[in-house]
């Protein structure tokens, strides 16, 4: 995937953000991308790199390009004090960039849409511990669902002493339940494909 179609990618999930009534800050942008890449597979080469920080998953690339496209003017960030800035997509900047370089809509509108109606409108503590649970899950062998669900936990427990045992365990459920309704939708996906 080029640069143009990963800002494109961003815009079009900002876009959705908004719409489903996300704060659409920098947290809710880099936790819910990359919840979308987890759960509908992007390639490692295809989406952005993230790494374990501070608050979980983060990318530098993904922070590099909101930069980008808000000082081109495609985004805006938005004051909100006394909490942190919110972004919105330019409408009119977004279509003339698009048209200038020939993009088309992106062809995971449905998946973005997903993510930005299921996980979005969480709170940034909720983002945290539910992208930890996603990527901490990546990085472990495959073992039986019960073995698991206590590695996971257990390591991000470490990670985050913060929070608490409670709230790790509905961020686990909601993981799987995030994953089975992306099943569903990745399902759906293929089959308006193959029909003609």
């Amino acid at each position: 995937m080029s640069p143009p179609q990963k800002q494109n990618r961003v815009a079009e999930l900002l876009g959705q953000m908004v719409a489903e009534g996300s704060w659409a800050g920098k947290t809710h942008i880099q936790k819910t991308l990359y919840l979308f890449q987890m759960l509908f597979e992007e390639p490692a080469d295809d989406g952005y790199r993230y790494i374990l920080y501070r608050h979980g998953p983060y990318s530098f690339e993904l922070d590099e390009d909101l930069a980008e496209m808000e000082f081109v003017g495609m985004i805006r960030r938005i004051a909100r004090p006394p909490y942190g800035p919110q972004y919105q997509v330019e409408a009119t900047a977004m279509s003339e960039w698009m048209k200038r370089l020939a993009l088309k809509p992106d062809p995971k509108g449905v998946e973005l849409a997903y993510a930005a109606r299921t996980i979005s409108r969480r709170s940034v503590r909720e983002l945290e511990a539910l992208a930890t649970i996603a990527y901490v899950e990546s990085k472990l062998d495959s073992q039986s669902d019960q073995e698991l669900k206590a590695s996971i936990l257990y390591r991000v427990g470490e990670l985050k002493p913060h929070l608490t045992g409670t709230e790790l365990e509905r961020a686990f459920q909601s993981w799987r339940e995030l994953k089975l309704g992306a099943r569903g939708i990745s399902n759906l996906s293929r089959e308006a494909v193959v029909q003609p």
